[in-house]
């Protein structure tokens, strides 16, 4: 009984929780046309570097 009940919580564990999540690394690595991009569809600012976006800047230091 508690072996069907692993098999079952591993199955939805993959399809709701990994499948997901992996699917949106992918979508973050595509650009527009659906070819791979790399990290340059990644935002290029950081809070370290002073180019924060203006609704990031009451955390920034800057």
């Amino acid at each position: 009984m508690s072996y069907a009940f692993v098999v079952v919580y591993a199955m939805l564990t993959l399809a709701f929780g990994v499948l997901p999540a992996l699917y949106a690394v992918e979508l973050a690595f595509t650009s527009a046309d659906g070819g791979f991009a790399g990290p340059a569809t990644l935002p290029r600012w950081s809070v370290a570097s002073g180019s924060c976006p203006r609704w990031h800047m009451s955390a920034c230091t800057c």
